[in-house]
């Protein structure tokens, strides 16, 4: 049952603008209420909060509970992808709910799946749900948006749940372990320490480090520690009068070859070149 509802009309929508359609709060306690995202056909992405009583999420054939403050987000057509009212309970479950459309919102949503999953948990008195609550307030049950105001809510939505979910991701032990893997290869640039060296420090074994830093941060720690080693290269062949060959043994190479040879490859030059001509690179 529809406590409350509203259309969206987003005059001269732009195509690639994210575009709201429909926003309701409802309560349900029948337990013939189900939902499966496959069978939907509106070809939209959803949002639903809980506000109160529990309602279910399935995905993957695994139930979760959708308490107050428990959200969730899907696309429709997804498989083994269901929302409903469960058995022998007899508190109403109620919930608000926002569909919208958009390439980029498309984007965003599958990337904010495929990184923090299906479920958020969220402050139901944080301004940026109090905002959607507040339709309920305005007259008539359409309202009239520009393709900036609608975009605009559809982004800061999405915007709100990534700072939740990377807040608590941030965290978690995997996060700590990169972060204080990082920490340990930049304090130690000027050694000859190796990923297999690092791991031992971390007391973990190199197969799986280098899978939980790749996982955190989408590069290697091999990739990681080149990166700064050369940038530390940079500035030492820019702001000192030292030797390649003197740098090399800094960075823990053993020779200047090998030292030339990494930093060609990263910079597509060679260290004496780069302290004549070259600029500071941003990476």
């Amino acid at each position: 049952m529809y406590i409350w509802e509203k259309s969206f009309q987003v005059y001269q929508p732009l195509a690639s603008f994210p575009t709201p359609r429909h926003i309701a709060e409802e309560v349900q306690t029948n337990s013939l209420y189900y939902c499966e995202s496959h069978l939907r056909h509106g070809n939209t992405l959803l949002f639903v909060c809980t506000l109160k009583g529990r309602g279910i999420f399935r995905t993957d054939g695994i139930e979760y509970d959708l308490l107050p403050g428990t959200a969730f987000i899907c696309r429709d057509l997804e498989l083994d992808v269901a929302w409903y009212y469960p058995d022998r309970t007899t508190i109403p479950w109620q919930f608000f709910w926002l569909n919208f459309q958009g390439e980029a919102a498309d984007a965003m949503m599958v990337d904010l799946v495929a990184r923090y999953g299906h479920l958020y948990q969220v402050d139901i008195q944080h301004a940026m749900l109090m905002k959607l609550s507040s339709f309920q307030k305005s007259s008539g049950r359409i309202c009239n948006l520009s393709p900036a105001e609608g975009a605009k809510l559809i982004f800061d939505l999405l915007g709100y749940l990534a700072t939740v979910a990377s807040a608590e991701s941030s965290s978690a032990p995997q996060n700590i372990l990169v972060k204080n893997a990082q920490i340990l290869m930049l304090q130690q640039l000027e050694s000859p320490l190796t990923i297999a060296d690092f791991a031992e420090q971390l007391s973990i074994s190199r197969e799986h480090f280098t899978r939980i830093f790749k996982l955190q941060t989408d590069t290697t720690p091999a990739e990681y520690l080149l990166r700064h080693k050369m940038l530390h290269a940079c500035k030492l062949l820019k702001e000192t009068n030292l030797s390649c060959k003197e740098i090399a043994m800094r960075l823990g190479y053993s020779n200047a070859t090998n030292f030339t040879r990494a930093f060609r490859k990263r910079q597509n030059s060679t260290p004496q070149y780069f302290r004549q001509s070259g600029a500071m690179p941003i990476f």
